[in-house]
């Protein structure tokens, strides 16, 4: 069974992949991705908040990408204007790459976890290959993307409130687990 992580910006998505779906032999894909190697390939500059700009690659070799995200808010922004501009491109621009890892890895029999299902195509994707959708909430102060507000918690199976320690959340999440399996 697939598994499709829903929930806003910090909420613990790919926490819970790397601490509770990936242990457990999911392989880790995101909409995301194609997008992130393509920015790699352009290293545009990024400003920090001090006013000083710095090429992508050089934030990526010190953090990875959510470590970047949080740390200077511009890479956050530069991710979802760089999404927005290739979605007015092509609408299928996201879909098409995880489409084929769902082809794969139903073919090969390992199950994947997508750790960033924003919108109701992606959705509609993770279904369509016997995906079940889980919504990690978690009260939490950010600014909104507009792709933040596509899918709520009653597009999902299940929903697990995030509002403790990374073990309280592998506790909820295999909670939320057991009931989707049975």
């Amino acid at each position: 069974m697939h598994i499709g992580l829903m929930g806003p910006a910090g909420a613990g998505k790919d926490t819970a992949a790397g601490m509770y779906f990936t242990p457990r032999g999911y392989r880790r894909v995101a909409f995301a991705d194609m997008l992130r190697m393509e920015l790699v390939g352009l290293n545009p500059a990024v400003p920090l908040p001090s006013g000083v700009s710095v090429p992508l690659t050089v934030l990526l070799d010190l953090w990875s990408w959510n470590r970047a995200k949080r740390n200077v808010p511009a890479v956050r922004e530069l991710l979802q204007s760089h999404g927005e501009l290739r979605r007015a491109e092509d609408p299928r621009y996201w879909i098409r790459p995880v489409e084929e890892q769902f082809e794969r890895a139903n073919e090969t029999g390992v199950p994947l976890v997508v750790t960033d299902v924003r919108t109701p195509d992606e959705v509609a994707l993770v279904r369509k290959y016997g995906g079940r959708l889980i919504y990690i909430s978690r009260h939490i102060q950010r600014l909104v993307h507009t792709t933040e507000t596509m899918v709520s918690a009653a597009d999902a199976d299940v929903e697990v409130e995030n509002h403790g320690s990374v073990a309280e959340l592998c506790t909820a999440l295999n909670l939320a687990y057991g009931h989707l399996r049975s």
